[in-house]
């Protein structure tokens, strides 16, 4: 993980994800406190929420800590793919720029793994050759 990443998400985290509940979650509005307190308190319990809200995080991050990299035109979109990555081990993408920088920022920390099509490839053969030699057996 990015050291300074790392530590914009540990700085602000929190406060960004309340300020998203209180500004886009009105329909809770006598509730809010209950639900700021319940989600900072208990986030694994909200991954996707977590997830949207490091995503969006992230995307500001990205714009001022690589300012000289042009910011993707679909990065909103690649964020919530990469939030699928909550429930996945492995993500298989051709995309080199935003979604491969932002993966390895938010979660290739987390054990998961990204692949090229070539990686794919190269694992499904592996996994075709041991099945082969395992029924063989």
């Amino acid at each position: 993980m990015n050291e300074a990443w790392a530590n914009v998400l540990h700085r602000q985290l929190d406060s960004f994800g309340r300020d998203l509940i209180v500004r886009k979650h009105l329909y809770l509005a006598g509730r809010r406190g209950v639900a700021i307190k319940t989600w900072t308190e208990t986030r694994e319990r909200c991954p996707f929420f977590t997830g949207w809200v490091k995503g969006l995080l992230y995307t500001q991050f990205y714009a001022a800590y690589y300012s000289n990299l042009q910011i993707d035109e679909h990065s909103q979109a690649d964020i919530q793919h990469l939030i699928y990555l909550e429930r996945a081990d492995v993500l298989v993408s051709e995309d080199r720029k935003f979604m491969r920088q932002a993966f390895l920022d938010l979660y290739q920390r987390e054990g998961k793994q990204y692949w090229t099509l070539d990686d794919l490839e190269s694992a499904a053969a592996t996994v075709g050759q041991v099945t082969r030699a395992n029924s063989e057996l």
